[in-house]
Order: C-alpha cells, then sequence, then structure tokens
C-alpha cells in the first residue's frame, strides 16, 4: 500500500523532478526550448505575436486574436460587455464602412464554425479565422490583419482589461514570418498602448472534501453515461513552460489509460456491455481553473448500478494496492502508440498549432515542438522501479474516496437515488479492499505466434512507377510495395489491400453487411480471446484497423519499426486461425446494439437519412442499421473471412516508412510464406446500382432544425475528372456556405468519389445554425430552414449557366496544386493513391502537374452544371418547437468610434492596399 500524506500534486510533481531529473535543490526546472517553427515576441505597442510556419498547410492561413479578458471580469454595471463588443465588432469597423467586416469574411470564403468567428469564456475573448486562402496572392490575409488592427483599436476604448498588453495575434499556415512581422509592425503604428498592464488571471485551489454526485439532463430513457472526475491543483503558471508541465501530464495520461484498461477488462469479466469509455484529461494548458482527470463510460442504463460498482471497486484497488510493473508497461506502450501517432500527424492542420499558442499566451503553456516532448521520455533512460514508484505515489496522491471526487450520471435528479448510489460507492471501495482483483499483463503474448512464420522466396524486385517505391514480389505471389519515408518516431504505416469486398458476401443480407467492418471487435486468435488478442495488439505497439468497401478489404495501422515480424505473425495468425467464441460475439452484439441506438440520437441519423434517400433499396451501404444479428452471422462471416484470407497474393501489402530495406527483405521472405495463396484472382460481383436522378426532398421533425444537401452524378473515375470534381465542390460548397452564412448558419462538407457498382461522384454538406453570440450582432439566424432551401436553389440555378470566373478558377486551381504536392509527402495519402491503383487500376498522381494546368474554366463551367442538374438530395430538419434561433443571450447596442490616422498618412501603403481588397 502507497503512503497517502502527500495531497498536493504540484509538490509531488517537484519531487519527482528532483528525484528523476537530478534538478538542483532550490532551484527551479530549466524552463522547456521554443519550437523551431514558432516565431513569438511584443510589438512596440505590447500586443504578443506568434507566427508559425506550417508547411502542411500550403496556401491557407489561420489567424486568431486572443484577448486576456471575458466576462468574469466584468462590472455589474456592463454585464455583457464582452459579448457585445465582440459581436459589434463583426458588424461594424471605421476601415470596412463600405463593407463591413462580415461581408469581406464571406467574400473571401472565410467561413464560421458552429460557434460563430469569436467566443467570450469567463477569462478569455477569442476570435478565429480560417482557412483564409493564399494560393494565389496575400490580399485577403494582408485585409484580414487589417481587420485585426481595428477590432484591437475599437477595444481599447474599453478599459485596463482591452489594453493592448492583453491582446496576442497568432497566425499559423503558410506564411513568410518575416514578411507577416513586417507588415504587423508597420500597422501597430495605428494602435496606440493606452495602458501599462499585463493582466495575469489569479487562480485558488479549493479542496473538495466530500465526494458528490450530479445528475445532468437525461437524453436517453435506455442509455446513460456516468462520469468520474477528479480536480487537482494546476500547475503554477511560473512553472508551466518547464519540464514540471511536461512531467505531470505525462503521470494524467497513463493514470487514465491504467483506468480505461482494469475498467474495460472488468466490464468484460462481469458480461456488461457498453458502447463507449473514454478519458479526457483537462490539462492546465487546456484551461485556466484546475486540472480534470475525467472517464466516461455509456451503456445501457439497466447496468448503471453494476457499472457504478465496478468503476468504485477499480479505484479503491489502485487507491491501496497500486499498479504493478506489468500494467505500467502495458500502458508504457499503449501511450507510445498514440505519442507517436500524434507526432507523426502533428501539426498536419493549422488547428493544432493555434491552440497551442492560444494556451500559451493565456496560460504560460510550453511551445515546445511535439519531436522534442516524445524524445524526453522515450529516448531518457529512467530506471523502471523507480519511475513506477513515482507513478505509484502519483495516483495515491490523486485518487481518494472522497476528496475531489465527482460522479456525473445522466439521469433524471432524485435524492433517493443520490443516497443510494452513494451508499453503493462507498461498499463497492470497501469491498475491493478485502479482495482485489488480479491483472494480467499481456507482454508476454508476442512470443507465441512465432509458429505461424513459414519462408517465402522473393522472386521479382521492381520499381512501382506510379510513386517510385521498392516493388517486390515473392514465389507465393504475394507483392509488398516499400516506400521510404522520413520518420522521426522510428514506426512505419501499412495496408493489406485484398481484392474481395463485401459485395461477395451473398449469402448474407444487405443490412449486416457493415457489420463485417468489426471484425478486430468480436475475432479471437487460437486460444486468444478477443479482448485478449486486442490487449496483445496495444502492449506491442500495434496499431491495426478494418475497413472494408463493396469491392475490398483492408487492414491497415502503424507499428514501431522493432514489431515489423510482430506484426507479420498477428496477421499471419488472424489470417490462419481466426475464430468467434459465442461469448466474444454475444458481448460484440449487445454492445453493438447501444453503439447504434446512440449513433441514431446523433449527428449519424442525419448522414443514415440521406444514404436512405439516395440509396432506396439498401442494396449496398457503409451505414450500419439497427439489426438483430443472429448466431447465423458468425457462421456466413467465418465464411466470408475464410474466402479472404485464403488468397492473399490477391492483393498488395503496402508499407510506407524508414525501415532498413534489406532487413525488411529479410523479415519478408522469413513469414510470408504462412499465408495462404491461391492463383485465381477474385472476381467483382454484379450488383444493380439503385436508379436515381432529379431532385429529392424529404421534412423531418427534430430536436434541432437543420439542412443537409447531397449531390450526386455518375461520372468515369480518371485524373481528369478527379481534379475538375475536387474543383467543383470547393466552388459549389463556398457558394452554399456564402448564402447561409448570410442567414447565420454553417456547415461542413465531405466529397466521396465511389468505384462500385458504377462509378459516380457524392458531394455531402451538413448545415445547422451558428451560436448567435459568436456572429456579427447585425445578423439574424433564421429559424425556418425551408427559406435557406428556396435561397439556396435560386444560387444554384445561377451557378448551373456559370459557377466560375477565370480569376476564381485559378484561385481553386492553386488551392488544388498546393494539396496535391502536400500528398506526395503524407504516408495516408500515398496509401490511398496506391490501394487505388492496384485495386482499380486508377492512376491519379502520375504527372498531375501537366494534367492540373490542362484544365479549364469553361470544362468545369459545365462539370458543376452537369453536377446541380443530375441528382440533387435535401433533407430538412424542423425543429418540433418553434425555436427562436436569433435571440441572444446578451442585448446588442453600440459604441461610439475611435478615431483613426488618415490613409493619406499611410507612408507604408498597407492600409491602401488592404482597403482596396475589402472595398
Amino acid at each position: 500500500m502507497v503512503m497517502k500524506h502527500i495531497r498536493n500534486i504540484g509538490l509531488l510533481v517537484f519531487l519527482i523532478l528532483f528525484n528523476t531529473y537530478t534538478y538542483i535543490y532550490g532551484q527551479n526546472p530549466d524552463k522547456l526550448p521554443l519550437d523551431p517553427l514558432v516565431k513569438t515576441g511584443s510589438l512596440d505597442n505590447g500586443i504578443r505575436y506568434y507566427i508559425v510556419n506550417n508547411k502542411n498547410s500550403k496556401g491557407f492561413v489561420d489567424i486568431a486574436l486572443v484577448q486576456n479578458t471575458g466576462y468574469k471580469d466584468e462590472s455589474k454595471n456592463n454585464i455583457g460587455e464582452s459579448i457585445i463588443s465582440s459581436r459589434g465588432a463583426l458588424s461594424d469597423l471605421p476601415r470596412f464602412m463600405l463593407n463591413s467586416p462580415f461581408s469581406f469574411l464571406k467574400r473571401k470564403s472565410i467561413f464560421p464554425t458552429d460557434n460563430g468567428y469569436v467566443s467570450v469564456s469567463e477569462n478569455a475573448t477569442i476570435y478565429r479565422f480560417k482557412d483564409i486562402v493564399v494560393a494565389k496572392n496575400n490580399e485577403a490575409l494582408d485585409s484580414s490583419l487589417l481587420m485585426i488592427f481595428d477590432i484591437i483599436a475599437n477595444s481599447t476604448r474599453l478599459g485596463k482589461r482591452y489594453s493592448t498588453q492583453n491582446q496576442a495575434i497568432i497566425i499559423v499556415g503558410d506564411v513568410d514570418p518575416k514578411a507577416v512581422l513586417n507588415k504587423m509592425d508597420m500597422l501597430a503604428l495605428f494602435v496606440v498602448n493606452s495602458y501599462d498592464r499585463n493582466k495575469v488571471i489569479p487562480y485558488t485551489w479549493k479542496e473538495q472534501k466530500k465526494k458528490k454526485i450530479v445528475f445532468k439532463e437525461r437524453y436517453s430513457d435506455s442509455l446513460t453515461t456516468i462520469s468520474i472526475e477528479y480536480r487537482s491543483q494546476r500547475t503554477p503558471r511560473s512553472l508551466m513552460n518547464t519540464v514540471q508541465y511536461l512531467v505531470s501530464s505525462k503521470f494524467a495520461r497513463e493514470f487514465l489509460c491504467l483506468l480505461e484498461n482494469r475498467v474495460s477488462l472488468s466490464l468484460h469479466k462481469h458480461n456488461i456491455p457498453y458502447y463507449s469509455l473514454k478519458s479526457d484529461y483537462i490539462a492546465s494548458a487546456h484551461s485556466l481553473s484546475d486540472e480534470k482527470l475525467v472517464l466516461n463510460l455509456s451503456l445501457s442504463r439497466r447496468d448503471r448500478d453494476k457499472a457504478i460498482s465496478i468503476l468504485s471497486s477499480v479505484l479503491s484497488e489502485l487507491n491501496y494496492y497500486a499498479a504493478s510493473m506489468d500494467d505500467y508497461n502495458d500502458v508504457r506502450q499503449q501511450l507510445r502508440i498514440n505519442s507517436t501517432a500524434e507526432l507523426n500527424s502533428f501539426a498536419k492542420t493549422n488547428s493544432v498549432y493555434m491552440d497551442r499558442c492560444i494556451s500559451s499566451f493565456l496560460s504560460n503553456s510550453p511551445l515546445s515542438s511535439e519531436l522534442y516532448n516524445y524524445s524526453y521520455f522515450n529516448n531518457r533512460k529512467i530506471d523502471r522501479k523507480k519511475e513506477l514508484s513515482l507513478f505509484n505515489t502519483y495516483i495515491s496522491s490523486l485518487i481518494d474516496k472522497d476528496r475531489n471526487l465527482s460522479i456525473y450520471i445522466d439521469d433524471s435528479p432524485s435524492d433517493t437515488l443520490k443516497t443510494r448510489l452513494l451508499e453503493l460507492f462507498d461498499k463497492s471501495w470497501e469491498l475491493a479492499k478485502e479482495k482485489p482483483n488480479i491483472y494480467p499483463s499481456y507482454e508476454y503474448i508476442a512470443s507465441i505466434l512465432s509458429k505461424y512464420s513459414k519462408k517465402a522466396r522473393l522472386k521479382y524486385s521492381n520499381i512501382e512507377p506510379m510513386t517510385g517505391a521498392d516493388m517486390w514480389i515473392f514465389s507465393n505471389g504475394i507483392t509488398v510495395i516499400y516506400k521510404k519515408v522520413d520518420d522521426v518516431a522510428n514506426s512505419f504505416n501499412y495496408s493489406l489491400l485484398l481484392r474481395t469486398g463485401l459485395a461477395q458476401a451473398t449469402d448474407m443480407s444487405n443490412e449486416y453487411r457493415p457489420y463485417l467492418n468489426d471484425l478486430l471487435k468480436f475475432s479471437s486468435i487460437g486460444d486468444l480471446d478477443n479482448y485478449t488478442f486486442r490487449k496483445l495488439l496495444e502492449s506491442n505497439t500495434i496499431d491495426m484497423n478494418v475497413k472494408a468497401s463493396l469491392t475490398d478489404f483492408t487492414i491497415y495501422g502503424s507499428a514501431q519499426n522493432d514489431k515489423i515480424e510482430v506484426l507479420l505473425n498477428t496477421l499471419i495468425a488472424l489470417a490462419n486461425d481466426r475464430n468467434i467464441a459465442k461469448r466474444d460475439f454475444e458481448y460484440y452484439r449487445d454492445s453493438e446494439k447501444q453503439q447504434i441506438q446512440a449513433l441514431m440520437e446523433s449527428s449519424y441519423a442525419r448522414e443514415l437519412q440521406l444514404d436512405s434517400i439516395l440509396r432506396p433499396n439498401i442494396s449496398y451501404s457503409k451505414y450500419k442499421r439497427a439489426v438483430k444479428l443472429s448466431y447465423d452471422f458468425i457462421r456466413k462471416s467465418n465464411q466470408f473471412y475464410e474466402n479472404i484470407f485464403s488468397k492473399i497474393n490477391d492483393g498488395v501489402f503496402i508499407i510506407t516508412g524508414n525501415i532498413d530495406k534489406e532487413e525488411l527483405k529479410t523479415i519478408l521472405s522469413r513469414t510470408l510464406g504462412a499465408f495462404r495463396t491461391e492463383y485465381s484472382s477474385s472476381f467483382r460481383a454484379k450488383m444493380r446500382d439503385d436508379d436515381i436522378s432529379g431532385k429529392k426532398i424529404l421534412y423531418n421533425m427534430g430536436n434541432k432544425a437543420s439542412l443537409d444537401l447531397l449531390f450526386y452524378t455518375s461520372i468515369n473515375y480518371t485524373s481528369e475528372n478527379y481534379m475538375y470534381l475536387t474543383l467543383a465542390s470547393m466552388c459549389l460548397k463556398d457558394a452554399i456556405m456564402q448564402e447561409v452564412t448570410q442567414q447565420g448558419w454553417t456547415g461542413y462538407y465531405s466529397s466521396d468519389f465511389s468505384m462500385f457498382p458504377s462509378e459516380s461522384f457524392t458531394l455531402k454538406l451538413f448545415l445547422q445554425a451558428i451560436n448567435v453570440d459568436g456572429i456579427p450582432a447585425s445578423m439574424q439566424v433564421e429559424a425556418n430552414p425551408r427559406k435557406l432551401v428556396k435561397i439556396i436553389n435560386n444560387r444554384l440555378a445561377k451557378m448551373s449557366i456559370k459557377a466560375v470566373d477565370e480569376q476564381s478558377f485559378e484561385k481553386y486551381r492553386a488551392i488544388l496544386s498546393n494539396s496535391l504536392d502536400r500528398d506526395m509527402t503524407k504516408t495516408k495519402s500515398l496509401h490511398t493513391y496506391l490501394s487505388l491503383r492496384y485495386s482499380y487500376g486508377k492512376d491519379l498522381i502520375t504527372n498531375y502537374k501537366e494534367r492540373l494546368a490542362s484544365l479549364s474554366c469553361s470544362k468545369l463551367n459545365q462539370i458543376i452544371s452537369d453536377i446541380i442538374n443530375s441528382t440533387l438530395i435535401e433533407n430538412v430538419i424542423e425543429t418540433v418547437v418553434e425555436e427562436n434561433l436569433s435571440k441572444s443571450s446578451i442585448p446588442i447596442k453600440t459604441f461610439p468610434k475611435p478615431a483613426y490616422m488618415r490613409e493619406s498618412l499611410d507612408s507604408t501603403g498597407i492600409l491602401k492596399l488592404s482597403n482596396k481588397y475589402i472595398n
């Protein structure tokens, strides 16, 4: 049992640093190094700036203005001022007279999110403008910067809390930091520093001595969510940018991972199905209040009491008996998968860097690179026993039966229920002290897979023509493509593509087919049950997923370089010694039933509705529907998988990473012979495509108004058409968003090429109202989505005649060119292009620059017209009770405008240039 006398997590972490990382007694930990891609400093008037040249976002820039003040700073005489001023700034700025800020943003296709352009919290006001196009020139960026400085100048008149020292500008994306900083230095001349004050938000830790149960709004009669939340003291601001923050975050994530593992195993052991088990760590960088460690469990309401008992027991066992070395090794391996994935995908979008810079300004959180953070722990040799001891001390200091513990439950409030659940929690806690569970380790399992290895001789070696990768064909017919890519995380990505898909499951009903994607959720290997099999993957840092289309079956994921042979043996075992145990199936079936029910209460239902209209016969669909999975599903799915895994040579194995090529060939030769192969290729099953055309509209009633649009057209999937349809998607999305944002709506879109049963293209837009507190004060939110339908159809009618002019065409083509350039460096994109090449013979990227240059504006207009006039499905959800969507929580009023320097005094010319773009 670990001692319980240390209650201050901040003190604990400092002791960990002192004991583990050899800091000198009496000194604070060293500051973390700044990410070399981040340039930060202050302008002459005190405004803080962060500039990030994100090479992964070529052609786009995101800008944010962060004001270190919110509604918590409002006095009794100016309640609502924060929202009033932010909404007013989006409606009216002195330099945006002929064109309001909103009109400028809409015209430049800078669209709001669900929360609008600005959000106000207790301690911060944040304006965010995403996806500013700089593919052809910097017009939109220059004008957006002018708008930001206008907002700053407009707000400084409101008092000290809007001092320039309390504001920061963050610019992330395809920018030249030096050029952008020069522009901001010029614009800063027109914003005077009124106050010399740098606001620091005070923080006070208040310990909670008794646990509490809080009932939240009840969303479902049959499902519930239980949330266990522990609060802890946040890292002091002075130590946020030090190793202390990294260490406390590391232990917090490890604790939540261990908690998930034990709760999941206990639920399986007691045969309690659930549809979601997720943890959430709200670190000091993510909030200006306490740190929170949360575990969310979603399951059937009838199992609520059992779940409470299990959660209490698991926490009690960790509290009194701590974690074992096996536990800790498993957790470290799991988190290594996650941290590797984060490192490999880090900064692929501007939002990742943007969030980190916002946190850095507000809370002084570290801006060290993800590579540095990853290397700090993974490349450091620390005594495992000592680290485990420190980890257990951290757990013991955090977990308690009462202190700082809150339990949230989706249910109707009831004092009787609250008392009963508290008693159940306490009773289970005490029982676990007397008779703890025994938790197994899974690290040993990999050794039992070596029996599947069998040699295959390398027969042919060539160069893959589309990507320049190495192509190897082995004596049993298996084709391997290896593309070397730089990978700082010492890991690789893989795809095992097999040319047999859901269409070949001819003896299975159409509604059952999507469930065949869940191979890894109910399959076992030999004597290993499904749960143990999945832990095998985690304990060996192997990420494995399944994706089944009508024509193909793909197993894909990533792993550490030193686990390549373990991965191959796992795949061979999955192919040759796979089975579905009755208990595993029943557990999966019951959990999946809950999952589908939960999905039907989410936005998934909207996608399913569109799919049902598009495919009225449901002859082929990737969407799961609520069906009763009978035991016959076991037999039919086993037969389907047997057919797939009997001919591994009928496909291609793609590997991208930085593995030694000769070593990889040796490992492949040593193992690939254990796969079963045949000399006959899979046939493409014949299926009838649903005959849909014209316009279809459907009205439904719901709790929240929405409008979903689906464009569908039959078209050959060629490289040229792929490019034209990508451009058409951008154009249609921008045009529709320009119309709906004017009505206080926004949304997102997705596009997809289908290869089977016929080649076709689908574009979907999902639209909903914006949070009114995040939009301009002058804007009203349209409550009736039917009016939006008319507005959109009028715009589409005009677009069917002419949608794009030459200038817009060149802008969209530049965006696509940048996207394709980026794809050539992204592992995920390379796997997609190679899969299309070796499944359907579609080469989309060879000589893509020449093909892109040959596109024409007139042909794009014709394709857009064909899309509009082909098939359009409109799914309208109207509210059961009429909503006043345009009502803000705060009344709107105006303020006098500040004086600005005349354009005639603008020696730099940037105001004149920006005003030209604005007006």
